[in-house]
């Protein structure tokens, strides 16, 4: 059988490609549950690769049922995060980098332990800050 590369498509899985196949063929496979939400999909002849979770039609045959399953479970559970804790993480990151800045500076001039103590106190909650914006952004 003889397939048109208008509409043939490689299945790429941990950089190892799958195929050709048909259109019909990808759905099928979705249905089946047999397709991951990470796998990468591209017309044969082209270098454009788009992974099935933003392949609307692919993507809904896998999230359609309850019994949705996949080899990587966290894929199928993720949750964009919005862009104000991103910004809150960039912010503290910011703060506690302009404490370090400013108390290597005071520590170079031979300040005192008395003169550098409120640095260091606002530079350690600076960082506290920064380390839980960044585990809100990627909680373990």
């Amino acid at each position: 059988m003889q397939f048109q590369t208008k509409s043939t498509y490689l299945v790429v899985r941990h950089s190892i490609s799958f195929g050709p196949y048909s259109a019909s063929q990808l759905r099928q496979f979705a249905s089946a549950k047999q397709l991951l939400l990470d796998d990468l999909v591209c017309r044969i002849g082209t270098p454009l690769r788009t992974r099935v979770r933003k392949i609307a039609s692919l993507s809904h045959l896998l999230n359609g049922s309850e019994g949705a399953t996949s080899a990587n479970p966290a894929a199928d559970t993720v949750k964009v995060k919005p862009v104000s804790a991103l910004l809150t993480a960039v912010r503290s990151y910011r703060q506690w980098h302009a404490c370090r800045r400013a108390l290597a500076d005071r520590s170079n001039n031979g300040k005192t332990t008395k003169e550098i103590e409120p640095l260091l106190a606002t530079e350690i909650a600076s960082r506290d800050e920064f380390t839980q914006s960044i585990c809100k952004l990627f909680p373990v």
